[in-house]
């Protein structure tokens, strides 16, 4: 398991940030987000995949299982607060 620490800027998208780089056969992989801030508010998870121009978002803290293809790849997310920034950690697995 692999833990990243990421930032969630308020209101904005933040950078596309790389936290997994992949090369070899299909396989899922469960991205768990959590904010690991003082003051804890929801964030939107937008998942950029070379596979689709149309990136899969969610509300967090929450988890989401990733169907990887069969290809060599870099595994991107850009993070958006809903109220105050946070800090927020992904696990890996």
């Amino acid at each position: 398991m692999k833990t990243v620490t990421l930032h969630a800027p308020p209101f904005f998208w933040g950078d596309e940030v790389k936290i997994e780089e992949y090369c070899g056969n299909a396989l899922k992989v469960k991205l768990s987000f959590d904010t690991d801030s003082s003051t804890p508010a929801t964030f939107t998870v937008r998942v950029h995949l070379p596979t689709s121009f149309i990136p899969i978002e969610f509300v967090a803290p929450a988890s989401k299982i990733i169907d990887i293809p069969e290809d060599c790849f870099h595994l991107r997310v850009s993070l958006k607060s809903h109220f105050t920034g946070q800090i927020v950690t992904c696990q890996i697995s």
